[in-house]
């Protein structure tokens, strides 16, 4: 596996019996994360409001930095990377998908634009202070877990989903997401928008790890360990290849939003280039130039992380699992699960789910 990639995070290994956790975040560059690219199991909301760096999301380079918001979704290979002799400030939420009404969750997987943008200057404020009310939230429920404080913190964060999703519409927001985008035309890093406004001041770090950084997943309360990364280096220079403009990222584009809505049914490479407007054997170099990841491995870890979900959610048959996420064998979706995942299909499910009802199947 690539040195700068972590693969699939499973979300139960940062969750514990919550659907949310709500971190205020600092790092120099050495974090676990930093740097590395990963899908995970879960959304990811984040407001970054001090520090300079970059955010990678399916092949498409921003500088990031004050004012800049970010959704990840399930469906997305990315890395958020601190600048080098920078200290990225953020608060970042992650969640479970049944957080979100199914409405909203249909219109983030299908949106054409990446879910990200500088927020304009008059809503900077607004948003910071409404991530600091969540954080504070968060906080109190975390000491004293109840019913009405869950629903509070699941409120306020669809609350944010919904009105970054509306700026995100707007022809404004959408300027400022392209004019990041743009930063790959020009070679730029850590650009923003003219309208950004100053840094502000350093954050409260009473949340934060001893080191001052994001929380390691090795120390939630449920005692579990997450795979870690070598120690991150500074930020590497833009490849140009990867940055460059033009409609052949548009195209890997369209090809993600073709896997995301046809996965569960056999998907050759031919037929994804076809969707895209490539032939097959230009799709299959640019996708992996712009994704940093070939088109077999990343429609597996797509698959897998999805599978994931029914697995611990349900007590569906594994057959049926793999069946509905794309793999014709379940041995090979039992061999594939257990080398991203680190458990069998079986143990995942006994460990994060429910007991399956499915004693005539055997596992390889």
């Amino acid at each position: 596996m690539n040195e700068n990639a972590l693969g699939v995070l499973d979300g139960r290994v940062f969750f514990g019996q919550d659907d949310f956790v709500v971190w205020n975040c600092v790092t120099d560059g050495s974090g676990v994360f930093d740097g590395k690219y990963h899908f995970h199991d879960f959304y990811e909301l984040s407001y970054l409001y001090a520090g300079e760096g970059s955010y990678e999301v399916n092949g498409l380079f921003f500088p990031a930095g004050a004012g800049f918001l970010l959704l990840t979704t399930p469906s997305d290979y990315h890395r958020l990377t601190t600048a080098p002799k920078s200290r990225l400030c953020y608060f970042n939420v992650i969640f479970r998908e049944n957080l979100l009404d199914r409405r909203l969750t249909d219109r983030l997987y299908r949106s054409p634009a990446p879910l990200c943008l500088f927020l304009p200057e008059k809503a900077q404020p607004v948003f910071h202070a409404d991530f600091e009310r969540l954080h504070a939230d968060y906080t109190a429920f975390a000491s004293r877990p109840d019913a009405f404080s869950s629903l509070l913190v699941k409120n306020a964060i669809e609350s944010l989903c919904l009105r970054f999703y509306t700026l995100l519409e707007k022809e404004d927001a959408i300027e400022k997401t392209n004019y990041a985008a743009a930063g790959r035309e020009t070679g730029a890093r850590g650009e923003a928008p003219p309208d950004r406004p100053k840094k502000p001041a350093a954050p409260s770090e009473e949340r934060m790890s001893p080191e001052g950084k994001r929380p390691d997943p090795a120390q939630n309360k449920q005692g579990r360990t997450a795979k870690t990364g070598e120690k991150q280096k500074d930020l590497p220079e833009a490849d140009e290849a990867g940055r460059e403009a033009g409609q052949e990222d548009e195209a890997i584009r369209a090809a993600l939003l073709f896997i995301r809505e046809n996965y569960r049914t056999p998907l050759s490479l031919a037929r994804v280039a076809e969707a895209a407007g490539l032939s097959a054997g230009y799709f299959s170099s640019r996708f992996k130039q712009v994704m940093k990841i070939g088109f077999s491995e990343y429609l597996l870890r797509f698959r897998l992380t999805v599978a994931a979900g029914y697995v611990a959610s349900s007590d569906l048959p594994l057959k049926a699992v793999a069946a509905m996420n794309g793999f014709r064998s379940t041995n090979y979706f039992s061999a594939a699960f257990s080398s991203y995942f680190g458990l069998s299909p079986r143990a995942y499910r006994r460990r994060h789910g429910r007991p399956a009802k499915e004693p005539q199947e055997k596992e390889p």
